[in-house]
């Protein structure tokens, strides 16, 4: 069985053949997530129909956002589990002022956002900021 049809086994919750079109459906079905990029000073820019895939990351929306006409511009260093944010667009972290911190469905990432995997519907929020 290949790894698509599996996935999309485990996402309905049933194991299916490739004929199996109630699976493909399912995928299609799947609620896109949105990004928010909150710069801190009243302004903010929404990307709200981003299509989630099966083992997105916080760093795979940050990228489509990136593709998009009116998109973002990010900056971060490290790969993996040691991957850190430091900019996006024009404003930079501060160390011990305001910092980027993300969040999702408001619970403040505990993981690098380059592995923090999605699930079909999350909203994801980057702030500029104090953790609080």
């Amino acid at each position: 069985m290949s790894r698509l049809f599996l996935a999309l086994g485990l996402l309905t919750g049933t194991l299916c053949g490739p004929t199996d079109a109630s699976a493909v459906q399912a995928l299609a079905a799947a609620k896109p997530v949105s990004l928010t990029v909150d710069y801190g000073d009243g302004v903010q820019k929404r990307f709200t129909v981003i299509p989630w895939k099966p083992g997105m990351t916080v760093l795979d929306v940050l990228e489509t956002a990136r593709k998009h006409p009116r998109g973002i511009r990010f900056k971060y260093r490290g790969s993996g589990s040691r991957a850190f944010l430091f900019q996006i667009d024009d404003i930079e972290n501060e160390g011990k002022g305001d910092n980027w911190i993300f969040r999702v469905n408001g619970t403040l990432g505990d993981r690098s956002f380059a592995i923090f995997k999605l699930n079909a519907g999350d909203a994801v929020l980057w702030e500029f900021g104090k953790s609080k």
